[in-house]
C-alpha cells in the first residue's frame, strides 16, 4: 500500500495528558506507570502555553511534553548557585520536579512550557497530520519540526534535517519520532504489551566523553547478584552530570581491560543510562593494576558463588542485608505494591534501626516507628502508614510481582493472578496445577514459581502477609458459556460498538482464546471495518468469519 508517514522531533520533557470537556480544561495528569498517574491539574493551569478554554466544545484528550527552556534552566541555576543551593541537573528533571510541587504559584515561577503531539476525540479520527493542524488552530503550541513523508528516502532526509537543526531548539531533543499518518490504520495495527506498532523512535548517536575512573563499587542486588559500578570524575553528558556508570559484571571489566585509575570513554546508553565503552590506553598510568573480582560479599562477607552457566557473581546468603533491602524496595515499587513515599532512604533507616527485617514487617509498622526516624515528620509518617494500609487490598498480580520471583514479570504475574483467587491458593500450587491452568506461563516461569514455593522462608513470608490482613483483590475472570467458549479467535479491522481490547476481554470471559495471527487452528475470525490481509487469509483457509453482532446475540 502507499502509506503516508510523519516525522517529528522527540522532545525530552515530562509527558502529560490534558482532558477537555465542553471546551474547558477539566484534568491534567502525568503518564505515571502507564496505568496510574498523578493529578497535576492545578499546576498545569499555570503553564501559559496551555489553553484553558477551547473553541472546540467536544470531549478531547491532548497529550504532549512539558519542558523547561534552556534559558530558564540557566537563569534558575544561576540564582541557586548565588544562594549556595544545589543546581538542577537537566531540563527534563526540572520540568518533572516542578509539576510535582504542592504550590501552583511555585510551579508558575518555573516558566514551564507545553508542546502538544497527540489528540483523541470525535473530530480527531482521520490523520495525525490533520489533528496537529487542529491543535494549532485551538491555540496549542505544536512540534516546531513536523514533516509529512511518503517514502523511506524522504523519512531519512527528514531525520538528517532534524539532526542538523536539533541544537537550535530551546529544549532537549533525543531523537525523531516516525508515525503512520492514518489514524484508522494506527488502530488496525494496534500495540504490543510494551508499545504501539504504528510509531517508532529514531535515536541519534549518544554523546561520548572521557573521564577518569576513581574506584569500583560493588552493589548487591535483591537476587544476590554483584554488579560492579564505576565511580568517575563528574562529567557533563547529554544534559546531565554523570559520576557513576554500570559495568554489568566482571567479565565486562575483563573484556574492556579496565585498570585502576584509567581514563575511560563514557556515554549515556539510550540517552539515559551511563555506560563505559572502553579505555584510552594512551593515558594509562604506568604499572596500574588490573581490576580483579571480589571473593566475598561486600555486605555480609559471605563467599561469592559463580555458576558455570552464567557470568554473574552471586551472594547466596538469604539473610544478606543488601538483598533484603533491595527486596523491600522492589516490593513497595510502583509496579508492585505501590507504597508511595517509602523510598530507599527510609527503607535503609528502618533496617539500620532494626525496625524491619523484610517486607512482611511493613504491615506491623506504627506511626511512631516512622516519625521518629531522622528527617521524617508527622505528615510523612501518616502518608506512609496510609499507603501501607491501602496496599493490603492491592490487585493480586501486583503482590505476585512484588515477591520478586525470578522471571515472573508484570505480564506473567497478571496471567497467573487470573487463574488463582488468593494468596492461600498461591501457597498450594503444585507443578501439576500450574501445568493445567492454561495461563500462558512458560516452563522456566513455572519451575521458578515451584522452586520459590519450596523454600520454607518464602512460605513463611506468605503466611505472615496473610496473618497481617493482606488480602489482595482477586483477578480471576469468571467464564460464562457463549458463542466463543473453547474457541481460538483472531480479531481484525475496526469494530463499531467496542474496541478490539474490549472484544478480546469479552471472548476471554467466555473461555475463548484470542491470538494475533490466522492459522489452520483458528476457529473464528472476528472482522470489523477495513479488515485487511487477515480477512483474505481466513477466506483462503475457509475459516468462519463473524461480526460483532455475535456479542448482541449473547445478551
Amino acid at each position: 500500500e502507499h502509506l503516508q508517514f510523519t516525522v517529528e522531533a522527540k522532545i525530552d520533557g515530562a509527558a502529560c495528558s490534558l482532558i477537555y470537556n465542553n471546551g474547558r480544561l477539566e484534568l491534567g495528569k502525568t503518564r505515571g506507570d502507564g496505568v496510574q498517574g498523578d493529578d497535576i491539574t492545578a499546576n498545569i493551569k499555570t503553564i501559559k502555553s496551555i489553553p484553558l478554554i477551547l473553541a472546540d466544545e467536544s470531549e478531547i484528550e491532548v497529550r504532549g511534553e512539558v519542558y523547561m527552556p534552556y534559558e530558564t534552566l540557566c537563569r534558575i541555576n544561576e540564582a541557586l548557585e548565588a544562594e549556595g543551593e544545589k543546581t538542577l541537573a537537566n531540563p527534563r528533571n526540572a520540568a518533572a520536579g516542578a509539576l510535582k510541587l504542592q504550590d501552583p504559584r511555585q510551579c508558575a515561577a518555573k516558566g514551564l512550557l507545553f508542546i502538544a503531539y497527540f489528540a483523541e476525540g470525535a473530530d480527531y479520527s482521520q490523520k495525525h497530520s490533520i489533528n496537529i493542524s487542529k491543535l494549532r488552530e485551538n491555540g496549542f503550541t505544536v512540534n516546531p519540526f513536523f514533516r509529512i513523508c511518503s517514502t523511506l528516502t524522504e523519512i531519512e532526509s527528514a531525520i538528517d534535517e532534524l539532526d542538523a537543526k536539533r541544537d537550535t531548539f530551546p529544549f532537549d531533543i533525543d531523537g525523531a519520532v516516525i508515525k503512520i499518518d492514518d489514524i484508522q490504520l494506527q488502530k488496525t495495527l494496534g500495540a504490543t504489551s510494551k508499545s504501539p506498532r504504528w510509531v517508532m523512535a529514531f535515536k541519534y548517536p549518544p554523546e561520548k566523553k572521557e573521564t577518569k575512573l576513581l574506584r569500583i563499587v560493588n552493589q548487591v542486588g535483591r537476587t544476590g547478584v554483584i554488579t560492579p559500578v564505576a565511580e568517575v570524575e563528574p562529567v557533563q553528558l547529554s544534559g546531565t552530570t554523570v559520576s557513576r556508570a554500570t559495568l554489568h559484571n566482571y567479565d565486562e571489566i575483563q573484556r574492556l581491560d579496565i585498570h585502576e585509575n584509567d581514563t575511560v570513554i563514557i556515554e549515556k546508553s539510550g540517552e539515559i543510562i551511563p555506560k563505559i565503552l572502553g579505555v584510552n590506553t594512551a593515558k594509562r598510568v604506568l604499572f596500574s593494576a588490573q581490576i580483579v573480582p571480589p571473593v566475598k560479599c561486600p555486605e555480609c562477607d559471605t563467599k561469592l558463588f559463580k555458576d558455570i552457566e552464567e557470568v554473574a557473581l552471586r551472594c547466596t546468603n538469604p539473610l544478606c542485608p543488601a538483598q533484603l533491602k533491595r527486596a523491600v524496595e522492589h516490593f513497595v515499587s510502583r509496579k508492585a505494591m505501590n507504597i508511595d513515599s517509602l523510598g530507599p532512604a527510609v527503607i535503609e533507616l528502618l533496617f539500620d534501626k532494626k525496625i524491619i527485617s523484610d517486607y512482611t514487617d511493613l504491615y506491623s509498622l506504627i506511626k511512631s516507628d516512622i516519625s521518629n526516624l531522622e528527617r521524617m515528620g508527622e505528615k510523612s509518617a501518616d502518608n506512609i502508614i496510609n499507603a501501607i494500609d491501602a496496599s493490603r487490598t492491592a490487585p493480586l498480580s501486583r503482590l505476585l510481582f512484588g515477591l520478586g520471583i525470578p522471571h515472573l514479570g508484570t505480564t506473567a504475574a497478571k496471567a497467573l493472578a487470573k487463574s488463582i483467587n488468593s494468596l492461600s491458593d498461591f501457597l498450594v500450587l503444585t507443578p501439576e496445577k500450574l501445568s493445567t491452568m492454561n495461563c500462558g506461563l512458560g516452563q522456566v516461569q513455572q519451575e521458578n514459581i515451584i522452586k520459590w514455593l519450596s523454600i520454607d522462608a518464602n512460605r513463611t513470608k506468605i503466611s505472615r502477609l496473610i496473618a497481617a490482613g493482606v488480602t489482595p483483590v482477586s483477578e480471576v475472570v469468571e467464564t460464562v458459556q457463549g458463542f466463543f467458549t473453547g474457541k481460538t479467535v483472531v480479531i481484525t479491522g475496526t469494530l463499531k460498538s467496542m474496541s478490539r481490547d474490549e472484544a478480546a476481554a469479552k471472548i476471554e470471559t467466555m473461555g475463548g482464546k484470542v491470538v494475533g495471527s490466522v492459522s489452520k487452528k483458528t476457529d473464528y475470525l472476528l472482522a470489523g471495518e477495513a479488515a485487511g490481509s487477515k480477512l483474505e487469509k481466513a477466506k483462503a483457509l475457509n475459516i468462519p468469519i463473524v461480526g460483532e453482532e455475535v456479542f448482541v446475540l449473547e445478551r
